[in-house]
């Protein structure tokens, strides 16, 4: 469960890389003490393009008032790939470009000079993915089902015929937890897939 305490966070780096749906983003900075961790956070706000915000959240317990740096990384669904994505924090707001790493050819890029590179900020559930199925994966850092499932299907690509007559159900295909590797994961997964009517369906009347 997280702490009560919440405020933007000072920020030094973000950057954000999409593969097939998904979009790691990654932040370095520095928190007021050891007392505080950091976090990506997705903002509902009534906009076209993302928001997203890089926040401090104090802990529970009596830390030294010392400057900690930090350095966090979230999945998030988006679909599509955005071009830009704006991160609050609170120095203020940065337009960041997101780099598509299968179009732009960036498997060997660092992310955020650690040396680790772009592949393995990508875990298994997002590599399996494909750009413009009716497929899409969630994720919750709280293991919080109905969180990730909400994610996953606010991903899912829109219908490409607005007049569509018949009702579409969306199936569950995937439920797991993914932890470890170089990026060090740990969050649950759900993935769906949206069902087209069956072949034949007469419409209604």
């Amino acid at each position: 469960m997280y702490p009560v305490e919440r405020a933007f966070a000072h920020r030094r780096l973000v950057q954000a890389f999409y593969l097939d749906g998904t979009m790691a983003m990654f932040a370095t900075g520095h928190l007021p003490s050891a007392g505080f961790e950091a976090g990506i956070e997705r903002l509902d706000l009534p906009v076209n393009a993302p928001q997203f915000a890089v926040v401090q959240r104090r802990l529970p317990g009596i830390y030294p008032e010392t400057t900690t740096p930090y350095t966090v990384s979230r999945l998030f669904a988006t679909g599509a790939c955005p071009e830009t994505v704006a991160v609050s924090h609170a120095g203020g707001r940065d337009v960041v470009a997101v780099v598509d790493i299968r179009s732009e050819g960036t498997e060997g890029e660092s992310v955020l000079g650690s040396g680790l590179r772009v592949p393995y900020v990508f875990p298994p559930s997002a590599t399996r993915g494909a750009a413009g199925s009716e497929m899409a994966t969630g994720y919750s850092e709280r293991f919080d089902f109905s969180d990730a499932l909400r994610e996953a299907l606010f991903a899912l690509p829109p219908i490409d015929n607005r007049f569509d007559v018949y009702p579409r159900s969306i199936r569950i295909v995937e439920v797991g937890i993914e932890e470890g590797g170089i990026a060090n994961f740990r969050h649950l997964f759900v993935r769906v897939q949206r069902c087209s009517p069956p072949s034949g369906t007469p419409a209604p009347k």
